[in-house]
């Protein structure tokens, strides 16, 4: 029986995706965190960037600044001006995909 964690995986490599939005990150903090990789592997689509055999879930914190789409030149740039900065909170991990880390 499948599994959430490889029919994501399967989903996720199969799906062609483009860049929507660009940005400019500013101001970033990171704090790392030891989890246990086999508790953290059953709920991730790819397998694990351990680092020295360990797994690592990170809190990022930063500002997003000339936020705005991909396309439309100035005219979306002019337009999404009052969305430019934002501040993000960003839990992550570190994985292998089909490309590598």
């Amino acid at each position: 029986m499948p599994t959430l964690s490889s029919e994501a995986r399967r989903a996720m490599e199969t799906r062609r995706f483009e860049r929507c939005f660009l940005g400019d990150w500013c101001g970033l903090t990171f704090l790392h965190f030891e989890v246990k990789a086999s508790h953290l592997a059953e709920v991730v689509p790819f397998p694990l960037d351990l680092h020295e055999g360990r797994a690592f879930v990170s809190l990022v914190a930063f500002t997003m600044r000339r936020f705005r789409p991909a396309r439309g030149g100035r005219l979306t740039s002019w337009l999404t001006a009052p969305l430019a900065t934002q501040r993000f909170l960003n839990l992550r991990t570190y994985v292998r995909g089909p490309l590598g880390p």
